[in-house]
């Protein structure tokens, strides 16, 4: 169902038209439903100024993109957290678990 988005056609009224779907799309992805509703959440507010000056065609693929982003996102920030989290305790060096150091 493709959403016309006019200015007065209200993003608002697009938006609720089709948050369960993308609700449902970033459950599917991620499996955490505070995520997945983080995830509809920073779409909707980053495709906002957008819609707002006219830039986008199709609102309802936007916003599936937006979500899908920001799903990938948030994998991203938490891989490079691990990543950096590792570099510090000195993990990834070794090829074992530190925990096991002095048993």
């Amino acid at each position: 169902m493709k959403v016309e988005t006019a200015p007065g056609n209200g993003f608002e009224a697009v938006y609720r038209a089709r948050a369960t779907p993308l609700l449902r799309l970033a459950l599917l992805l991620c499996g955490s439903r505070d995520q997945a509703e983080d995830a509809v959440a920073e779409a909707v507010a980053r495709s906002w100024g957008r819609w707002e000056t006219g830039t986008i065609d199709d609102l309802e693929a936007y916003l599936r993109r937006a979500v899908v982003n920001a799903i990938t996102d948030s994998f991203r920030s938490r891989g490079r957290a691990r990543d950096r989290t590792r570099r510090r305790s000195g993990d990834d060096r070794t090829g074992h678990d530190q925990s096991d150091v002095g048993h």
